[in-house]
């Protein structure tokens, strides 16, 4: 879960304090598809990066489960 919350985080910093910063080094992938589809109007461009953005969460989850198993250990 912290994984994919890594790849899905950081845009409510991104877009309060630096708005993907000086010639775009803090922007995110979620500012991205944000940026691209409300403020240049890009609607295909920007879905595009969601799907990409799906398919690399699905990817990394699905090799963390194939290594870990469908185990789920409770404290």
């Amino acid at each position: 879960m912290e994984m994919i919350g890594g790849f899905q985080g950081g845009f409510d910093a991104a877009y309060i304090m630096t708005q993907g910063g000086p010639d775009y080094s803090t922007t995110t992938m979620d500012y991205f598809i944000y940026q691209h589809a409300y403020e240049f109007s890009h609607f295909g461009y920007a879905a595009t990066a969601a799907w990409i953005l799906f398919i690399m969460v699905l990817l990394v989850s699905g090799a963390v489960l194939a290594r870990r198993g469908w185990r789920v250990h409770y404290s």
